[in-house]
């Protein structure tokens, strides 16, 4: 067969122009190859289909157009059409043997399909629609059609399948007349030009740019682009005749059509699944408007960008009726090029890759009945996919049913988790069907016995914890038991349980004597020891709440503390208030009564011995303050009953006994100090209590691990990482069986490391819980994940709506259970708005108060929950909780700051994240130096939450939505913000030059000046370890990390290593090796000399004022 030679050439359209860029994005991709298979339910002749299929080719010129390329002169054109002159080979292949049911000859012919589908179509090698005859049996004859997305969309293939069928029924009957005068692509592109000039056009051009003059958030978090793939998965099922016939009525009683059902249960489903509400999806339209494109084979399909801001409260069918009319509206301007609008919106949004990550198809696929010739269609897929998740839905309906396909990418979703969504689809839409008067947020994903293993089953305890004792009863019972086992040791000294108890009991007789009322709370203001740990169990005994207040913050917090928790007493000692006045500090309030323990000590009557009650369980017992939104922390009450909770609890999970020896590691100031302090305090241990220098993380702090006997301790991932990086630290922690880590997520290569050879728990809890909520034992086979619930805690992963996710979909973590806080000290709003009551239903345990934590986690199958991030911008850095609104609020209320944004970046060489503040200057001014800057922070916050880095930005980006996007805020960086003057003192030798790069490298920054005080730069104890490190890898000397703290700056540390240098014996040559992450930091709470620094600050400031 020939056909007569065209020398015409036809340009692409718009819709070929996308699908052909997309070829070219992808050139060894199938991503753009569409298919169909015709399956005849009836003997076939295989020549009279041949035949059917080579007329149905001579009368559609279109089928045989391919993609020619211009001439080299013109290469802006590369890709036009031209008609094709050859004789077209319809090839006919056949299976071998089958068992008698015919299944094995399917399924060969569903693998060599499935194969042929992912070969590529050249486009420049010929024709791009192809027909292969698929023999399976006498019974069964299949027509595969396979074609480039350039040439065909699924509208011309369902539609060339029906006139193949029409056309062989006429064969066999003899009836078959030729067709003459089809209509050609060549006039619908001609069509599609004339649109392009016309006002019509630029109409629908205003009215799309209107619909996205905002752009909505992505819908899903996609993989960094090495890691995408194009690789699709499929999940599919059938919706039977009884649930069709629901949604058939609904669509007639609402008068919408079945696709405007899908479309708006689409919308439900994602929204219920992601929380999202202003979500676009991708509607693929066949843009076939004029009666002759109903009738010509060729790439006509376009995207219509829906965008829906949904209602939860909206009924279904108002939210159905309100998609329909949207969509028919929508419907007016599809002829629009989708390529045209991204093209127009990139210009206000450069930042723009998809308009939507999301899309759905709705095509009718009648099985056919060709002059009694019956056979069915099946759309086929290449196995790739550009969009992140399509929803294909087809109308069978002459079998009353309709085909539910969700393909997705394969580096976005795993296989197990979109079975679980489509199931959850279905029953969705059953529930929408069925009852649509219920709301969006009240349309069910789980059934009751899902209902009943979420809420009930995962949240069932081990076993029942007491619930009415007290620290104070607890402790007393057991130093009655063991009362002469130690109970602090604190350097060389040791503190038995006799000698706490009875220490203890003094100071809370002589608090009372004071006139100390039930829950009076009362400030500590001491440093870690066995002074600290009486005053916290004295206080309690005495019926009041501590409120540990660290020495080394700055003094405004401190005074921002008493002040805001209405504390009446003050407990320290007579160094550390000599300290601080002695640095100039001021006041610490006029209301607050202050006491000193020697002073309180030698009014106490040793010969009393009768014991105070004991608290009730719902009296509080501690006070600890928090990070907050607002610019300043807030208070957390704690009551005996949640603290009872955390002993009973941790003593079961860590197994603590008369033989643990607990290292206290953490700074009183954070919770993780009650769970070091306390629960051992109950079950007979030791606590081994060392100075902060000793516990630097590295050789410091594995010296005291090994030589004081630690078996017990709770310690960052960052800590437990830099431990690892020692020589011999394995040996050195060979006694240490129990460890648990918390504070900020566990890298896993971390976990593998220090997995072995003990126990390693990992903890997850927010203050507001008592500490712990839930928790998880390493195990080599599995990810270490936050866990289950800890003791009695109760976890809810809940959506917006109050409404518990299924497995695998992200929630909200709520937390109920006997740990939970009283509240926010004196702080009524902020705690009705975190502790809220939820209605669960009484089935499943009625109303319930929780605590409304702002993390992001989700269930596996098995009920072990997955932290996924924060809602807000609160992070964990180290152990501490910080609130990022805290940072940035102190930072705008500096004169030359207009705007501030504060983020985590992964610094260089090995140190880790850090935060770092991208500042916009005051208009007008000069941007301040980082030693400003650090000095206001310092004088309001604590160390951990001053930035390690101040980089300028002209302006801060947006994101789609209008808010600021932190991930973008890397690459706008105009110039890191010098750390001094613009005139800098020069290194003024070798020895201050070796140490400018070593400080540079480990502080991240720019520039430095020899008499820049270390921490004034950002600096923590880590970073200080890792300057250590590097100090003795290139000179060699033996130089003790203590030396780094009396030589703050280049200039002294110069000086001093020189004098090494000159003593040091000419035959050391040892270095101490330095593992590949050497300078990965973590910090110590408080693990620097502060107080100094603070005294040199003051003494620069006056002397710039004088």
């Amino acid at each position: 067969m020939s056909t007569t030679v065209l020398t015409e050439m036809y340009s692409l359209t718009n819709a070929q122009q996308r699908v052909w860029f997309m070829q070219q994005l992808h050139p060894d991709s199938c991503l753009m190859n569409i298919g169909l298979a015709l399956k005849w339910r009836i003997p076939l002749q295989t020549d009279r289909l041949r035949e059917a299929v080579l007329i149905f080719l001579r009368e559609n010129e279109s089928v045989r157009l391919p993609v020619m390329a211009r001439p080299q002169e013109e290469p802006v054109r590369p890709s036009e059409y031209s008609p094709l002159d050859t004789e077209a080979v319809v090839p006919v292949l056949a299976f071998g043997e089958a068992d008698p049911s015919g299944r094995a000859w399917e399924w060969a012919a569903r693998e060599w399909i499935a194969r042929d589908m992912q070969e590529l179509l050249d486009m420049g090698s010929g024709a791009l629609t192809r027909f292969t005859i698929l023999e399976l049996d006498h019974a069964q004859t299949w027509l595969y059609i396979k074609a480039h997305h350039l040439h065909a969309d699924g509208a011309a293939l369902i539609h060339a399948g029906r006139e193949i069928a029409g056309i062989y029924a006429k064969l066999e009957q003899g009836s078959y007349v030729p067709s003459e005068g089809k209509p050609t692509f060549a006039e619908a592109a001609e069509r599609e030009r004339y649109y392009l000039a016309s006002p019509r056009y630029e109409q629908d051009a205003r009215f799309w740019e209107e619909q996205f003059e905002e752009l909505s958030e992505p819908l899903f978090a996609v993989p960094e682009l090495g890691s995408r793939t194009l690789q699709s998965g499929r999940w599919e099922t059938v919706i039977g005749p009884g649930l069709r016939a629901q949604i058939d009525r609904f669509c007639s009683a609402a008068g919408v059509t079945p696709y405007h059902f899908f479309l708006a249960g689409a919308y439900a489903w994602l929204y219920r699944l992601t929380g999202q509400r202003d979500i676009t999806l991708g509607s693929i339209t066949s843009n076939r408007t004029h009666p002759a494109d109903k009738l010509t084979y060729g790439m006509f399909a376009n995207t219509l960008a829906v965008r829906h801001l949904l209602d939860p409260g909206s009924p279904f069918a108002e939210h159905c009726s309100g998609i329909s009319r949207y969509y028919n509206r929508l419907l007016r301007h599809q002829k629009y090029p989708f390529n045209h609008l991204i093209a127009k919106l990139r210009e206000q949004h450069p930042q723009l890759l998809k308009l939507y990550q999301a899309g759905i198809e709705f095509q009718v696929m009648d099985s056919g009945m060709a002059e009694g010739a019956p056979f069915d269609m099946e759309p086929l897929f290449s196995g790739m996919i550009d969009e992140e998740l399509v929803v294909h839905v087809k109308d069978y309906r002459d079998l009353s049913t309709y085909g539910l396909t969700l393909e997705y990418k394969l580096s976005t979703f795993r296989d197990e988790e979109m079975a679980d969504w489509g199931t959850r689809f279905v029953r969705l839409l059953e529930s929408a069907a069925a009852e649509p008067s219920r709301t969006l947020a009240e349309l069910p994903l789980l059934s009751g016995e899902e209902k009943r293993r979420i809420l009930i089953g995962f949240n069932e305890a081990e076993e029942d914890l007491p619930s009415r004792s007290t620290v104070v009863g607890l402790f007393r019972e057991q130093a009655r038991r063991t009362p002469d086992a130690p109970a602090v040791e604190w350097g060389s000294e040791r503190l038995s349980y006799r000698g706490l108890a009875g220490r203890s009991e003094l100071l809370a007789q002589r608090l009372k004597g004071d006139g100390f009322e039930t829950e009076d709370v009362v400030a500590l203001l001491l440093p870690r020891g066995a002074e600290l740990i009486t005053a916290m169990l004295a206080v309690m005994t005495a019926g009041g709440a501590y409120l540990p207040v660290d020495p080394e913050y700055p003094p405004e917090r401190i005074r921002y503390m008493l002040e805001d928790s209405g504390a009446g007493w003050l407990l320290s000692d007579e160094k550390t208030l000599q300290r601080m006045a002695s640095n100039g500090e001021p006041a610490l309030g006029d209301r607050v009564r202050i006491g000193t323990l020697e002073g309180m000590r030698s009014g106490m009557d040793a010969s009393a011995d009768s014991h105070l009650p004991e608290p009730a369980p719902e009296s509080l017992a501690y006070v600890i303050y928090t990070s907050g939104t607002t610019g300043q922390p807030k208070g957390v009450e704690i009551e005996h009953r949640g603290l009872a909770h955390l002993i009973a609890a941790e003593g079961r999970v860590m197994g603590l006994s008369e033989a643990t020896r607990m290292l206290q590691f953490a700074s009183s100031s954070f919770d993780a100090s009650v769970a070091e302090i306390l629960p051992v305090l109950c079950y007979g241990g030791a606590l081994v209590v060392e100075p902060r220098e000793a516990l630097l993380p590295g050789e410091p702090l594995l010296q005291v691990i090994r030589s004081k006997g630690v078996n017990t301790a709770c310690l960052t991932p960052s800590v437990l990482a830099q431990l690892a990086m020692e020589p011999g630290w394995r040996e050195s922690i060979a006694g240490l069986h129990t460890v648990v880590t918390a504070g900020e997520a566990c890298p896993a290569e971390v976990a593998a490391a220090w997995g072995k050879g003990r126990r390693l728990i990992n903890g997850y809890g927010p203050t507001e819980a008592s500490v712990w909520a839930t928790y998880q034992e390493y195990a080599a086979d599995r990810p270490l994940h936050i866990g289950r619930p800890f003791g009695r805690s109760q976890i809810y992963l809940l959506d917006e709506n109050m409404q518990p996710v299924p497995p695998g979909i992200t929630g909200e973590l709520y937390i109920g259970g006997p740990a939970l806080a009283r509240g926010y000290r004196n702080r009524p709003e902020l705690t009705a708005g975190r502790f809220v009551h939820v209605d669960l239903g009484e089935p499943y345990g009625g109303t319930v108060r929780v605590y409304r934590t702002g993390d992001r986690a989700r269930y596996a199958p098995d009920g072990c929950i997955e932290y996924c991030g924060r809602k807000d911008h609160q992070v964990k850095l180290r152990g501490h909780r910080i609130e990022l609104e805290e940072v940035e609020a102190v930072l705008n209320a500096h004169p030359g700051v207009l705007q501030a944004c504060v983020t985590v970046l992964e610094e260089g060489q090995g140190a880790g994240p850090a935060l770092a503040a991208f500042i916009v200057r005051a208009g007008g001014g000069e941007q301040p130096h980082p030693e400003e800057l650090r000095s206001w922070l310092g004088d309001k916050l604590p160390r951990h939450m001053v930035p390690h880095r101040f980089l300028e930005v002209e302006e801060l980006p947006l994101t789609a939505g209008g808010k600021v996007d932190r991930r973008r805020l890397h690459t706008l960086v105009r110039r890191e913000v010098a750390t001094t003057a613009a005139a800098q003192t020069a290194a003024g030798g070798t020895t201050e030059a070796a140490l400018t790069e070593i400080w540079i490298e480990a502080l991240g920054c720019g520039t430095v000046t020899p008499t820049d005080p270390f921490f004034d730069l950002g600096g923590d104890s880590f970073r200080l370890l890792h300057v250590h490190r590097r100090i003795r890898e290139r000179w060699g000397v033996s130089l003790s990390v203590t030396d780094l703290f009396r030589c703050p700056t280049i200039r002294s540390l110069a000086r001093h290593l020189e004098g090494l240098e000159k003593h040091r014996p000419k035959t050391v040559e040892d270095r101490e090796p330095v593992g590949p992450g050497a300078g990965r930091t973590a910090e110590v709470p408080g693990g620097n000399r502060r107080a100094e620094l603070e005294r040199q600050k003051r003494l620069r400031r006056k002397g710039r004022e004088q």
